[in-house]
């Protein structure tokens, strides 16, 4: 399963080659690829279509590209193999033999290009396609809802507003909103705190702080020199951000 520093590395290459693109079309190949989606595969199609990619944003695991001028994003999660695969649309290179679903994207508009001078070939159309050889992964168009501190959802958004179905999902700790020294972390240390159970079980819920997986638990607490059977509760606060950091 992809860690939370690849799903990063992810969203900050979609980030510089499909921000401020419109979806021209959107092609559904496998229909369980697209089961979070209330609509069924037409209705995910017809809301995409037309539609301007206008940020790309990530709390934990969870991806989501904004939708210019609606409250709806698309969502995606990788699972266990997904990919998010952007090319030219030249007919250079032969489709993917685990290909799900496939948007196709015109050129960056204007603004895009100046805000992002590193992007590949602005001017031209590319594909956006979601490879996934086990299909644990999925994409879904969602509502949004406000996000209940206020700020902006995750890494990469600068709306205070979060899909519903990443509403559950805790912030990570590469977000802007819990980095060391904010109102943000010194609310996640004080929760942590809150927790009699064991300081590993605390990590690993997504509900607490998001995308640590069991390895980047057990390697943090060596590292911090945190027993994982600890209970949270019973270890300091410079212990915990020590942990955090």
């Amino acid at each position: 399963m992809p860690e939370l520093p690849e799903v990063e590395t992810v969203r900050e290459g979609l980030d510089r080659h499909i921000v401020g693109r419109r979806i021209e079309s959107a092609q559904v190949l496998r229909d369980y690829s697209v089961r979070r989606h209330e609509g069924g595969p037409l209705d995910f199609v017809d809301r995409l279509t037309g539609q301007t990619v206008s940020y790309v944003a990530r709390r934990g695991k969870f991806l989501w590209l904004g939708l210019d001028g609606v409250d709806e994003t698309l969502v995606g999660h990788l699972g266990m193999s997904g990919q998010l695969l952007v090319k030219a649309l030249d007919g250079s290179a032969e489709d993917h033999k685990h290909l799900r679903v496939r948007l196709v994207l015109g050129p960056m508009s204007e603004a895009a290009m100046g805000e992002r001078p590193s992007a590949e070939a602005p001017l031209v159309p590319v594909t956006l396609d979601f490879v996934d050889q086990r299909t644990f992964g999925y994409l879904a168009v969602c509502e949004t809802e406000p996000t209940p501190d206020g700020l902006a959802a995750g890494l990469g958004s600068h709306e205070a507003r979060i899909p519903t179905v990443v509403a559950h999902i805790a912030r990570d700790l590469l977000d802007p909103a819990v980095a060391s020294g904010t109102p943000g972390r010194k609310a996640l240390v004080r929760l942590i705190k809150s927790k009699p159970t064991a300081i590993k079980r605390v990590l690993l819920d997504q509900t607490v702080v998001s995308g640590i997986g069991n390895i980047y638990a057990d390697e943090s607490l060596w590292r911090a020199a945190v027993h994982g059977e600890r209970p949270a509760n019973k270890l300091t606060g410079p212990a915990i951000d020590r942990l955090l950091d």
